[in-house]
């Protein structure tokens, strides 16, 4: 009834049908998981223009901000990864990262070593004699209002800026802005 011709090749087009189909299985997860590193870093893009935004009200409003910082969807190592605010003083950084010349800027980026292409810069837009304090100093970020060291950590310039949530505060004397970003452990 069946030719043994038929029958000889039946094998060989059902490993061509595996081939193909465990190839097409591999393109596609591929595609995916493009996908969703894309969703994650415009997600963390997003909570930066957030935490910028905040930032750049603090400095320049002298007001009081606390909110959360915590992308959706986190799609890689926490621990890995860094953010920070950081003072540059080179003109051609400042004018690549800000698109404007000037001698002193602050930028935020992201990096993370878990995503091909997983880093972001974001320009602050505030006065370049702003200062960040560095460490709990006493009290001086939140005088009197019950944040003490053991449960808050103060983030200042240059310092990896963790998920959580944070409160911003501009303490403004004659010399300069000086602003407190305090993370709740």
């Amino acid at each position: 009834m069946f030719s043994s011709r038929g029958q000889m090749g039946a094998p060989f087009e059902l490993l061509v049908a595996v081939i193909v189909m465990l190839f097409a299985l591999v393109i596609g997860s591929t595609i995916l998981n493009q996908v969703n590193q894309g969703v994650c870093i415009n997600n963390v893009e997003k909570e930066m223009d957030e935490f910028v935004s905040f930032l750049e009200e603090t400095a320049n409003r002298k007001t009081t901000t606390k909110f959360s910082f915590f992308p959706e969807g986190i799609c890689f190592d926490q621990s890995k990864h860094i953010m920070s605010v950081d003072r540059h003083r080179d003109p051609i950084f400042c004018e690549n990262n800000c698109g404007e010349p000037q001698d002193t800027c602050y930028v935020m980026t992201f990096q993370t070593p878990d995503i091909p292409l997983g880093f972001k810069a974001k320009c602050l837009n505030i006065p370049t004699f702003t200062r960040f304090i560095d460490e709990y100093d006493g009290g001086i970020c939140f005088p009197g209002s019950g944040y003490i060291e053991e449960k808050f950590q103060v983030i200042g310039a240059g310092q990896k800026i963790p998920f959580g949530t944070y409160t911003m505060k501009n303490i403004d004397d004659d010399e300069s802005t000086s602003v407190c970003i305090i993370r709740e452990k």
